[in-house]
């Protein structure tokens, strides 16, 4: 009987289970492998500087399975759902829901870090341009 147990446990041998992270285990004894999880979820008041209750979205979400909500600033909050069932449920659910805006996560579209970024990259390449045309050969 013990043996039946052993064999089962052989496909998890040297792999440390790693809970609330982007990946399912570390593989001690090669590569890991590809994470499974689901994307996070992006949480945000439709109403203008609306702020979330955390414990409030936990409720609300809990019924669709495993989730962890953390505060992403006074207004918004990032959702990891325990499978892609319970992300694609709680996008459903609330699709219409009138205090909430549901979505994946972009790190370009939510991130502030990002988005600062790209706008900077995007000013600076048209203010070379724009100086590029004015600074030009006019000679014709």
């Amino acid at each position: 009987m013990f043996r039946r147990y052993l064999q089962t446990l052989e496909k998890k041998r040297n792999k440390i289970n790693v809970i609330r992270a982007t990946i399912n285990h570390i593989n001690l004894e090669g590569d890991d492998h590809k994470s499974i999880r689901p994307e996070l979820l992006y949480v945000s008041g439709r109403m203008f500087k609306q702020k979330l209750n955390i414990d409030q979205l936990a409720k609300w979400f809990s019924p669709y399975g495993n989730v962890d909500v953390k505060a992403y600033g006074q207004n918004k909050a990032l959702v990891a759902t325990s499978n892609h069932y319970c992300a694609k449920d709680i996008l459903r659910a609330f699709k219409q829901h009138n205090t909430i805006y549901v979505t994946y996560y972009s790190v370009w579209k939510h991130s502030p870090i990002a988005r600062g970024l790209l706008w900077t990259g995007v000013l600076l390449s048209g203010s070379a341009c724009v100086v590029a045309l004015l600074t030009g050969d006019k000679e014709t």
